[in-house]
């Protein structure tokens, strides 16, 4: 089995392209496309939304934590809103809680 290393000075990316020379966003290992992933491919798959399997993101990416960070807040303000409509926390809390993960940016 391959070894996953982002280490690397080029990658062979997945779906047939070309040999990329930046640091790659991540590694699909299905067997129909293996290969490093840039940016705008995570982003048309939507690989992290779908919270894909064959999928290892890489830590050192800074595309790869924008998007796990943008996906994780939207989470968290949807969890937040239903906790808030049901009742379980009043108008204040949820608009400090809103205000919190805004200046987080989980």
């Amino acid at each position: 089995m391959q070894e996953i290393s982002f280490n690397e000075k080029s990658y062979q990316t997945a779906f047939g392209s070309a040999d990329i020379n930046k640091t790659p966003c991540g590694y699909c290992k299905f067997w129909q496309h293996k290969g490093y992933l840039t940016s705008p491919m995570l982003k048309k798959h939507k690989c992290i939304q779908k919270n894909c399997k064959y999928f290892t993101g890489n830590p050192n990416s800074e595309a790869f934590v924008m998007q796990k960070n943008k996906i994780n807040t939207k989470k968290a303000h949807k969890k937040n809103r239903k906790r808030y409509l049901c009742g379980e926390i009043t108008r204040e809390e949820y608009e400090n809680l809103t205000l919190q993960i805004g200046r987080l940016n989980i």
